[in-house]
């Protein structure tokens, strides 16, 4: 005490004969000390004095009037209490207010008394039990339907799925087919009976299949070699497939793939084999294949899978062959006969007749110039051939022929047509002129 006047630290008041307090070792009066050092009440606001009880938890301080609970506002002083949002609560209002409910009987799980936690709710131990035969779960293994906790053992007895094969509960892992239950080693292949847990399998009518059950049996064959054809190689013509390697020209055995090719009998050939074995050959030409008439290339026409028509060049076809050519493209029939559309000339002129009126005399065509020259009837009047003897331009009588323009009176040089006219000798006269020469 280094204050030799012994007086208050703070009023420099003398302390002889009076109350006093020591503060870091120095004096202080009773009002200085409760003006400087004393707490305030948590409660009340009110400093807290020297000759009053000041209860404190966790920094905070009370007079002991004022400790009480927040909610039921009794005395907790000397007694157990809580905190919640820094409010002191007494065990029941604590219990009420902040302890969980069991989830159960509805009742509060007191504080140190064991309680079971499941999804958020919690129970007694002893409410914690199944809902069929009411043994406590306790730890062990359970599982919930509709809120409610079974048993393994109940649970299995009353909701296990049953599997749709052997028709027994399935209680380990099991597949889903078609919303059906299996046991894994019950899920089978309809065909074999292989098992297809794990495997790839494919349905039909709703039953499983392994894949080469169902290949073997639903899957479209080969036309060639009757195996089943799987991926995207394939080729498709007229309704039926085939593997790639197996669309081959009945001929020569090369694969076709998407080349034009011609059908016989229902086979396919390839176009060179196709027109080497039956391709109509003309009835007029005989050169070289590949060539025409004028020494250049010619092309043919041949109908593909989709049955549209594709241009093909001719030179494929040996150039040394002196025979018939095979008629691929631009032919036509004649007399029964193929010719090419090139060879299809004028018995007299050589002038190509193909898309031209022609005239037919003993079975070989003539144009219309040269059998007018070679064959048609003359004007008995200006002896000039009548073009058209089948149209309606000619007029005939006993065994003769006029143009229309031609037939007229020998004397008088009237049109007969459709008029009464008379003959004498191989004169044609009117009745006029032929009455006058009676």
């Amino acid at each position: 005490m280094t204050n030799n006047k012994f007086e208050c630290k703070h009023c420099m008041e003398l302390l002889f004969g009076k109350k006093f307090i020591l503060q870091d070792a120095e004096a202080y009066c009773i009002p200085c000390y409760e003006q400087l050092f004393s707490n305030n009440c948590e409660e009340c606001k009110r400093p807290i004095a020297c000759d009053s009880k000041d209860l404190a938890y966790k920094d905070r301080h009370w007079h002991e009037d004022c400790f009480k609970c927040g909610k039921c506002n009794r005395s907790l002083v000397e007694k157990p209490f809580a905190a919640k949002d820094e409010i002191l609560l007494c065990t029941d209002c604590y219990s009420n207010t902040c302890s969980s409910k069991c989830f159960q009987c509805k009742k509060i799980i007191m504080p140190g008394c064991r309680k079971l936690e499941l999804e958020g709710n919690e129970w007694h131990e002893t409410c914690f039990i199944c809902q069929s035969c009411e043994k406590p779960l306790g730890t062990e293994p359970l599982v919930t339907k509709e809120n409610k906790r079974y048993c393994v053992p109940c649970f299995e007895r009353k909701f296990a799925p049953r599997c749709k094969s052997c028709k027994k509960p399935i209680t380990a892992e099991g597949i889903t087919y078609h919303e059906q239950p299996w046991h894994k080693e019950c899920f089978l292949c309809t065909n074999c009976n292989k098992q297809l847990f794990g495997e790839r399998f494919i349905s039909k009518e709703e039953q499983p299949y392994c894949q080469d059950c169902y290949h073997q049996l639903y899957t479209e064959k080969c036309e060639a070699c009757t195996k089943p054809i799987l991926g995207s190689r394939s080729l498709k013509f007229e309704g039926k497939k085939w593997h790639e390697n197996c669309f081959v020209c009945q001929s020569c055995q090369n694969p076709i793939g998407t080349k034009p090719l011609a059908i016989k009998e229902s086979k396919h050939y390839c176009v060179p084999c196709f027109e080497r074995k039956f391709a109509p050959r003309c009835n007029s030409c005989k050169k070289e294949r590949g060539t025409n008439k004028t020494g250049t290339s010619s092309s043919c026409v041949y109908r593909t899978r989709d049955r549209q028509s594709v241009i093909r060049p001719r030179s494929l076809l040996n150039p040394w062959s002196r025979k018939r050519m095979p008629i691929t493209t631009g032919g036509l029939i004649y007399r029964e006969r193929p010719w090419h559309r090139e060879c299809f000339l004028c018995n007299g002129c050589k002038k190509q007749l193909f898309g031209e009126k022609f005239v037919c005399k003993d079975e070989r065509p003539y144009c219309r110039d040269c059998y007018t020259d070679l064959f048609a009837d003359k004007c008995d009047s200006c002896n000039k051939p009548i073009a058209d003897p089948e149209g309606p331009s000619y007029i005939s009588f006993q065994e003769r022929q006029w143009h229309s323009d031609c037939f007229k009176c020998r004397k008088c040089n009237v049109s007969l047509v459709d008029k009464p006219f008379m003959t004498q000798q191989k004169e044609i006269l009117c009745r006029v002129c032929g009455s006058k020469r009676v």
